[in-house]
């Protein structure tokens, strides 16, 4: 299952990859394109920005279905564009194409998922003035604007011509680099990068007849992809310390077989630390043991059970081979001290009076520690619903014998 599930993020992970280079296979050589398909390519794309809008609001993802609009919204101009290419109207929105959908898939990435779908006035807002503006040009009649668009900053080689204006370049340039860079501070790919690059092939592939149906396909399916495995991902992960939620233990218990260990590990007097120094400091703490017990050796899978409460999971182990690497975890966690970046909430007064009294300060750290209890399967506890039970007398036993400590 494990392996399963590897190669399962794998391969989301590689897909947009996947269909934009097939996207580009297909624009660079439409003949291998059977003529039905080719024929069905342009309402293809609709279904597939339409179905990615659906999951957006299916799933409560604001970023996902106003992206979407977007892609529909510049779908539709461009196959207008298509039609009469060399109107003052078609080549009035083939300029607004190439430099206000980019930067409106940036800003969406910006703003995340902040009011979900229903608080998405100002986005909305947004993309209405990104339609006003070539809609407005269009009925002045103004041409000045246009040839700004269209202005060469740059002699470019024949091999790199393409049909979008040089400023359309720098915009779609400027936003992927705004986009790389909001990933690496979030520390994942985000699918505004994917659907900017799609966007950006079928405008350059705008004079191709399946150019942009495929691009625009590729993008909606990678939309309908992140949804689904952001969703999976919030509901095998937990989102605080990022160890497999509870559902992944359920799961996991489930596929068992033949022995296995279970470890539960809860931390020491966390209520009094949440209460003195802050639920930012809980949290905190929450984080570090969570990254602890993904780093159990052994073979041990961790798992958030609740609140302050982990479980890891030893396949194929009894107590006794499970022990070492538990009492190796709580050492662990023992001699990690975590900063205390603020002073306690309610207590800030009492540390002044200790200060003036000559007393200790506030420590700039305090030590954490944990209890475990373990059990394994046996005829005792013949299924993981009793040996968990067994590991939670042992983990009581463990609270009640001083804490920081593994009892079996």
């Amino acid at each position: 299952m494990l392996i399963s599930r590897v190669v399962g993020r794998v391969l989301i992970a590689v897909a947009p990859l996947g269909l934009l280079v097939a996207a580009f296979l297909v624009t660079r050589d439409p003949s291998h394109v059977p003529r039905p398909i080719a024929m069905l390519a342009p309402g293809i794309a609709y279904l597939a920005t339409g179905g990615a809008a659906l999951l957006g609001l299916a799933f409560h993802r604001g970023r996902t279905f106003y992206s979407a609009l977007v892609l529909l919204i510049a779908f539709g101009a461009l196959d207008r564009v298509v039609a009469d290419a060399r109107g003052f109207e078609s080549r009035t929105v083939y300029a607004a194409l190439c430099m206000l959908p980019p930067l409106l898939l940036m800003t969406l990435a910006v703003l995340g998922e902040r009011g979900g779908v229903r608080g998405g006035l100002p986005r909305l807002a947004m993309i209405a003035v990104a339609c006003a503006i070539p809609a407005a040009m269009i009925y002045a009649g103004e041409q000045r604007p246009l040839h700004w668009a269209y202005l060469q900053l740059v002699e470019l080689p024949a091999k790199l011509k393409t049909p979008i204006p040089q400023l359309g370049v720098v915009a779609i340039a400027a936003s992927l680099a705004g986009t790389v860079v909001l990933a690496g501070k979030r520390g994942r790919t985000l699918p505004a990068l994917w659907l900017i690059v799609a966007l950006g092939g079928a405008l350059h592939g705008v004079n191709t007849a399946v150019g942009p149906p495929a691009y625009f396909t590729a993008a909606g399916l990678i939309l309908g992809i992140s949804v689904l495995s952001e969703s999976y991902r919030m509901a095998f992960q937990d989102e605080l310390t990022g160890v497999p939620s509870r559902r992944s233990l359920e799961e996991a218990l489930r596929s068992l077989g033949g022995g296995y260990a279970i470890g539960v590990v809860d931390i020491d007097h966390f209520k009094r630390l949440n209460d003195t120094y802050g639920h930012d400091v809980g949290d905190h703490v929450l984080r570090m043991v969570g990254a602890k017990l993904m780093d159990v050796a052994g073979g041990g899978r961790a798992f958030r059970y609740g609140g302050e409460e982990f479980v890891v999971l030893f396949a194929g182990k009894d107590v006794d081979e499970a022990l070492p690497f538990l009492e190796q975890l709580r050492a662990t966690i023992a001699g990690h001290r975590v900063a205390i970046r603020s002073a306690p909430r309610e207590r800030r007064g009492d540390a002044r009076a200790r200060r003036q009294a000559g007393g200790d300060p506030e420590p700039a750290s305090v030590s954490v520690t944990v209890s475990i209890g373990v059990a394994s399967r046996s005829e005792a506890h013949p299924d993981p619903r009793s040996v968990i039970k067994a590991a939670d007398v042992a983990l009581y036993r463990a609270k009640h014998g001083g804490r920081n400590r593994v009892c079996t």
